[in-house]
C-alpha cells in the first residue's frame, strides 16, 4: 500500500468536491432567492460538512490513517515573523489580483463574491456572519485537509510534485473563473510555507489573511464615499505591498542563513513519475469529471 499512498490523494479532494457541487446544483435557486443570513449559513454547514466530514473518514480508516505523516499544528516562534509578513504580502497581492479581473471583467470588486457570486445579494447585510463562516472556516477547514492530509501524500513523490498538485486544487475547487488566480495564489503559497515551517498554521494564516484582506476590500468599496479615493488607496496598498515582501525576503535570509526552513524532498528522477499516481488516480479523473460537469451546469446557467 505504501507505494500508492499518494494515489489516496485524489479521492481525497473528490469527495469535497463531490459533495458541494451536488450541495450547489441542488441549492443555487434556493440561495439566489434567499437574501439574508440563511444562505450564508447553508453554505458554510456544506463547507463544514465537506471538509471536515472527509477529514473524519480518513481518520476513521486506520490503513491510510496511521501512514500518513501528521504535519505540526503549532507554529514555532521563530518562523512567526516570517509567516507574518509573507502572510501580509499574500493578502495584498490577493486584493490587486482582484481589482484586476474586475476592471478586465467590466465589474466592481469581486472579494469574496468571487467564490460565492450565489450569495453576492446576502454578503452585505451581514458582514461579521459573512467573516466566521466565509473566511474564518474555510481558512481553517480547508487547510486541515488540504495541507493537512492531502499535502503529505503528495510529498511521497516529492516536494515539486505536492506543490504543483495542491496549487492546482484549490482554483479547481472554487470553480468559477473570477475566483481562479486568486485559489491559485492561495494554494501555492500555503502549500510552500507549510513545507518550509513544517506547520499547518503556517498555511491557515496565508489564507486566512487572503480572504480577511478580500473581506475588507468588500466592506470598503461597499461604500460609495471610498470610490471616490479608490486611486489612493492603491496607490497605498501598492506601498504597503512593497515593504511587506522586502520584510518576508529580510526574514528569509536570515531562516536561511540559520538553516532553520526545511528542505525540500526529493522524488523519483523522472518527473512523470513524480506527477503519475497524483494526477492518472481513479480519484482524480472523478474529480476532474465532476468539475467538467459543475463547471458546464454554471456556464448554462449564465449564458
Amino acid at each position: 500500500m505504501d507505494k500508492r499512498l499518494s494515489s489516496y490523494a485524489g479521492w481525497l479532494v473528490f469527495i469535497p468536491m463531490l459533495f458541494v457541487s451536488v450541495f450547489y446544483l441542488l441549492a443555487e435557486d434556493f440561495l439566489l432567492e434567499t437574501v439574508g443570513a440563511g444562505a450564508i449559513l447553508c453554505v458554510a454547514v456544506s463547507i463544514f460538512v465537506a471538509f471536515a466530514g472527509t477529514k473524519m473518514a480518513v481518520r476513521f480508516y486506520r490503513p491510510l490513517s496511521s501512514k500518513i505523516r501528521k504535519r505540526p499544528f503549532k507554529l514555532a516562534r521563530v518562523y512567526i515573523p516570517f509567516v507574518f509578513w509573507v502572510s501580509l504580502s499574500c493578502a495584498l497581492f490577493a486584493v490587486f489580483l482582484n481589482i484586476l479581473t474586475s476592471i478586465f471583467a467590466g465589474v466592481s470588486f469581486w472579494g469574496l463574491r468571487g467564490f460565492y457570486p450565489m450569495l453576492a445579494d446576502s454578503m452585505p447585510a451581514h458582514p461579521i456572519l459573512v467573516f466566521f463562516a466565509l473566511v474564518l472556516l474555510p481558512a481553517v477547514l480547508e487547510e486541515i485537509l488540504l495541507r493537512g492530509t492531502v499535502y503529505p501524500l503528495c510529498e511521497r513523490e516529492g516536494t515539486a510534485a505536492a506543490v504543483f498538485f495542491s496549487a492546482l486544487i484549490m482554483p479547481l475547487l472554487y470553480v468559477y473563473p473570477q475566483a481562479s488566480m486568486t485559489g491559485l495564489l492561495i494554494g501555492t503559497v500555503s502549500a510552500v510555507m507549510s513545507y518550509m515551517c513544517d506547520s499547518l498554521c503556517a498555511a491557515m494564516a496565508v489564507h486566512f489573511a487572503c480572504r480577511a484582506a478580500l473581506w475588507l476590500g468588500d466592506l470598503m468599496t461597499a461604500n460609495q464615499n471610498f470610490m471616490n479615493y479608490a486611486g489612493i488607496f492603491v496607490c497605498i496598498l501598492l506601498f504597503f505591498f512593497f515593504i511587506c515582501v522586502y520584510r518576508s525576503l529580510r526574514n528569509y535570509e536570515g531562516l536561511m542563513r540559520d538553516e532553520l526552513l526545511c528542505p525540500a524532498k526529493r522524488g523519483a528522477s523522472d518527473a512523470t513519475v513524480n506527477l503519475r499516481r497524483l494526477f492518472f488516480s481513479v480519484g482524480f479523473g472523478l474529480f476532474v469529471v465532476v468539475f467538467v460537469i459543475r463547471f458546464i451546469s454554471m456556464v448554462l446557467r449564465y449564458l
